[in-house]
């Protein structure tokens, strides 16, 4: 991306800057704008609709470090003006970014796929909101009861970040897509013993895992769950 970012603005770029857009698509007076099926705006009209509630988009649309500049300004005084309305919708932000389905389910269902029976369609979308919901559950528990030493406390300070910072910008479900493999090493520690995860947990010092542990199921459960009937034409997000 980094070569095609050069290439198209006329300089080295090293890193895209988006820190501006995701302002504006989590910080203004729609509510968090994600692309994903069921819970994202899926068209041009939809989006355009949406867009219009909001501010214009500020900042020369030619000029990628103006126009980044200028969303990022116009998003913090977005929030210093609604900070009552910032807080609240931290939750809705992560939900966004912890929804299990992903754009395999938003293709499946705009029928990307032709000639694929639907009932394969279905199993798809099934597996994939499984798999996504096995590895965030058993990987946040398997962290908090068998991490160890230094990569612990790195896994859990890159999980931690990025968590905080979907929670003041804008959640999509494909940004989980960089930590799902840091959360299947937590589950492959707890899923290859379950019983010896628990036993340890319960040996003194380190009955407190047992509580960290509970602690994260109690967050992460309900926020992966939020969009779960997403997937679902007949089955409305909650």
């Amino acid at each position: 991306y980094s070569l095609y970012a050069t290439e198209k603005f006329g300089g080295t770029v090293i890193s895209d800057r988006t820190l501006g857009q995701m302002m504006w698509l989590g910080n203004n007076d729609f509510d968090p704008i994600t692309f994903d099926y069921g819970n994202g705006q899926l068209s041009k009209r939809a989006f355009g609709r949406t867009a219009r509630m909001g501010r214009e988009p500020c900042g020369d649309k030619d000029d990628a470090i103006d126009r980044d500049d200028c969303q990022t300004r116009a998003g913090v005084a977005w929030i210093k003006e609604n900070p009552e309305e910032f807080i609240s919708r931290m939750p809705l932000r992560v939900a966004q970014l912890m929804n299990p389905h992903s754009l395999l389910t938003r293709h499946l269902r705009w029928g990307r796929f032709p000639g694929v029976h639907q009932l394969i369609d279905e199993a798809f979308i099934l597996i994939g909101c499984a798999q996504s919901l096995l590895v965030m559950w058993a990987g946040a528990a398997g962290l908090a009861l068998r991490g160890r030493g230094a990569w612990a406390v790195v896994f859990a300070g890159i999980l931690l970040y990025h968590v905080a910072a979907i929670a003041v910008l804008a959640g999509l479900s494909r940004y989980r897509v960089p930590l799902e493999p840091l959360l299947m090493v937590g589950a492959a520690g707890l899923l290859a013993s379950p019983r010896a995860a628990v036993s340890e947990a319960l040996a003194s010092p380190l009955r407190w895992r047992l509580g960290a542990a509970a602690l994260v199921l109690a967050l992460v459960v309900p926020l992966s769950l939020w969009f779960l009937p997403a997937g679902w034409p007949w089955w409305r997000s909650w």
